[in-house]
């Protein structure tokens, strides 16, 4: 009987410890500084500084593409009235169904609550980049292990990712293309996009030439020190 109770103990010991060590409300190592330098710029509601280890929604996605789209043109998106979902009235997925960054999944449904996978995740902050018009560096003809995994209509916009210095893959040359996105994924994006663009001059469709200036968001010197630190995780 000793013994049954001892090895429970262990078993239940062991669960704990496993769950602590997958709490997703904290970040990964190698996302904290990152993390800490995005948030200290202020773009970004404060609820969306949790569970960065879980896979992102295509709501939660919409909200901070759309945001960093609106910091680089200095402005608000106006949303086209003409434009709905059956599934959703969020005003981001509006915003994000305006500019074009995604019209949704068909059917007249946005899929607010949709998981999405790391090749569509970087294929929508490519198109971000694109909808823009923003200067990119050509592919090289290095190629991903993996490379076969990935969806032919994937592949230009994860190489260009990674070619400026959005994304790097997972490790070992991998990129695992199919795998769900997490939230800290698309907040190292968005910091390596802001961080990338900032001080470029942009020509809006009006012929307006604004600079992008995301210093203006960081409320304090030591934040400011923190934004001029840029990493490119494994993990993106």
């Amino acid at each position: 009987m000793k013994k049954v109770i001892i090895v429970s103990v262990i078993l239940i010991l062991i669960a704990q410890s496993i769950t602590f060590g997958l709490n997703s409300d904290e970040p990964s190592t190698w996302a904290v500084e990152i993390i800490e330098s995005l948030n200290g710029l202020k773009i970004l509601d404060e609820d969306v500084f949790v569970k960065y280890q879980e896979n992102v929604t295509r709501g939660e996605f919409i909200y901070i593409s759309v945001r960093v789209y609106e910091i680089f043109i200095n402005r608000e998106i106006v949303i086209d009235e003409s434009i709905t979902f059956t599934d959703t009235n969020d005003v981001y997925a509006l915003k994000g169904a305006t500019v074009g960054i995604t019209a949704g999944i068909g059917n007249g449904k946005f899929g607010y609550d949709d998981y999405l996978t790391r090749e569509q995740l970087a294929t929508l902050m490519i198109k971000v980049l694109m909808l823009l018009e923003m200067d990119m560096e050509e592919p090289s003809d290095e190629i991903f292990f993996d490379d076969e995994s990935i969806s032919d209509w994937a592949k230009e916009s994860i190489y260009l990712a990674r070619n400026n210095g959005i994304v790097s893959g997972v490790g070992d040359n991998r990129v695992a293309p199919q795998g769900k996105a997490t939230k800290e994924a698309v907040l190292t994006i968005a910091y390596n996009m802001l961080k990338k663009y900032d001080g470029t001059t942009l020509i809006l469709n009006d012929g307006e030439e604004i600079v992008i200036d995301i210093s203006v968001n960081v409320e304090t010197s030591i934040e400011t020190e923190k934004t001029v630190l840029i990493m490119y995780s494994s993990e993106t």
